[in-house]
Formats: structure tokens, sequence, C-alpha cells
């Protein structure tokens, strides 16, 4: 009977192992064909008379194409090298799908987790005066750096690593 026993959980682990394992491969699955999707129509490369200019076609819609300009994102580039001398800033590489934030944006966020006080800003302090302070910060940023708007952002911690198992 305890042998019996032994072998149903066994089965029953194996066939939790198999189902995560066909959830990890559908996942990657799909993660391949967001990024395949991403790099192939919706975010190539056109050229408009020695100018270049990301398009990026929204077919759902059927609105007109989001167009990153490309000047604007060089200048910004440049502007944050703060006159760097060595070549290798800005780093060269290709432009950005329209309607990027970064660097057009600068992102002021305040991490943690709501019901914890020792993983960040989050849990520390009560919602609303958490969320003062963030707005607080966010114009001490506008005042420093007129000519970037800043984006105000939580990031949320929701799963953490335990040393040790729990009681489920």
């Amino acid at each position: 009977m305890q042998i019996l026993q032994k072998t149903t959980e066994r089965l029953r682990i194996i066939k939790k192992s198999q189902y995560l394992m066909f959830f990890a491969i559908a996942l990657g699955i799909f993660a391949v064909f967001y990024v395949y999707s991403s790099f192939s129509a919706n975010g190539s490369f056109h050229s408009s008379g020695g100018k270049d200019t990301v398009v990026n076609r929204d077919s759902a819609t059927n609105s007109t194409p989001a167009v990153l300009d490309t000047a604007s994102y060089n200048k910004k580039l440049l502007s944050m090298s703060n006159g760097d001398s060595s070549g290798r800033w800005p780093v060269k590489r290709d432009y950005p799908a329209p309607g990027a934030v970064l660097p057009f944006k600068r992102i002021v966020a305040y991490y943690g987790n709501l019901y914890s006080k020792k993983m960040g800003i989050l849990g520390e302090y009560p919602t609303n005066e958490m969320l003062e302070r963030l707005q607080a910060d966010v114009k001490k940023w506008e005042v420093a750096d007129s000519t970037t708007p800043v984006l105000p952002a939580l990031h949320y911690i929701a799963v953490t690593a335990q040393g040790a198992p729990g009681k489920g």
C-alpha cells in the first residue's frame, strides 16, 4: 500500500513537471514570435531623402504611422554625452521604436511592496503620503532639468525569494 502511494505521488509530480515544461515551452515560443514581430514590419527602418526615420505602422487602427524624430533623438543623445570626447558616447545603435519613452523623458520611480516596510518606499509610508513624496521628487527633477519631461512610475515588487520554504 505504501509503495502504491509513493508511486502515485511520483506520477503526480511528473505530470506537474510536464505541465510546467509545456507551459515554459509555449511561453518561449510566444516570446520568440513576439520579438520577431517587433523587429519585422512594426519597427522597420526607412530612409527618406538621406534622413533616417523609423516608421511604426499600426494596421489594427489604420491610423497614420508614428514616426520617430531621429534628429531630436540624436540631439538628445549628444546632449546627454555631456561633452564626452572619447568617441564612445553616444553608443552607435539602432533607433528605438516610435513612441519610446527613453531618452525623451526621465523616469522617476519608487519601488517596493505595498505590504512590506522593508522592501522599498512603497510600503514605508501610507499610499497618499508616498504618492505626495513621489510628486515632490518629480517636481525637483523638473526644476533641475526643464528640457526633459519627467514621468513618475511605481515599480511594484510582487514576488520575492525566501531563504527557506514556506508552509505551502
